[in-house]
């Protein structure tokens, strides 16, 4: 089974006491009762939002707990039963839905996560989008398709979920216009190159995920004279 403790290594962020009541959890129960999470982390974590900016036009939700020293620009949206711990920052234009990020992370400009749990130090660029629903899931056709995750040991995870974001361990870093599918488990300090779709699935940790060519051709500039 997996469980948070796989990506996300306890500090002072949270007490001993909710996070060892966390790992208990496996780790897609926790995006699936992300509300149950947040009255958790509301009670048992001390109240946040010192020295924390949030931009006028940023939209907060309902049952959202922001930290201490963030930063939530302009148009940022954060919905409904996210967590953001200290030290997070939203940029311009990004949207969090139903997801917990941890101390010390970036979400960049024009992002897009829900269902998700982002661990700490990691840094997601610009434009990257974090997909939940499969194309196949009951509001498009009816078939309420689960999300199944391909472990590295070969067997399958059935989440029973229809929406299932991704897991981001530990110090990963993201480059812009990169995406993952639903059902993404990144390790720690894993490196993602831009411009790179991830399927679902395991991925293992201290790796560099990134296509195999470019195949950018440059060419000399005619004389237009």
């Amino acid at each position: 089974m997996i469980y948070l403790n796989n990506f996300i290594a306890w500090k002072k962020e949270v007490s001993k006491e909710i996070w060892r009541d966390l790992n208990k959890i496996p780790i897609y129960e926790i995006v699936k009762n992300i509300e149950q999470v947040y009255n958790l982390v509301n009670s048992k974590v001390n109240m946040g939002q010192l020295n924390t900016y949030i931009a006028p036009t940023a939209i907060i939700g309902e049952n959202v707990y922001i930290g201490n020293n963030c930063q939530i620009y302009d148009y940022a949206c954060i919905r409904d039963n996210t967590i953001l711990l200290d030290n997070v920052v939203v940029g311009h234009c990004s949207e969090i839905a139903r997801s917990i990020v941890f101390s010390n992370s970036k979400i960049t400009h024009k992002v897009t996560m829900s269902d998700c749990v982002v661990g700490r130090e990691v840094n997601i660029g610009a434009s990257v989008s974090l997909a939940s629903p499969s194309i196949f899931n009951k509001e498009i056709n009816n078939l309420k398709k689960t999300i199944k995750i391909p472990m590295l040991s070969g067997e399958i995870l059935e989440t029973g979920l229809v929406k299932f974001g991704s897991i981001i361990g530990d110090s990963s870093r993201i480059a812009m216009n990169s995406s993952c599918g639903p059902g993404v488990l990144l390790g720690r300090r894993c490196f993602v190159y831009p411009n790179v779709f991830l399927r679902g699935g395991q991925y293992g940790s201290n790796i560099i995920i990134k296509t195999k060519s470019s195949n950018i051709e440059i060419v000399p500039l005619m004389n237009m004279d």
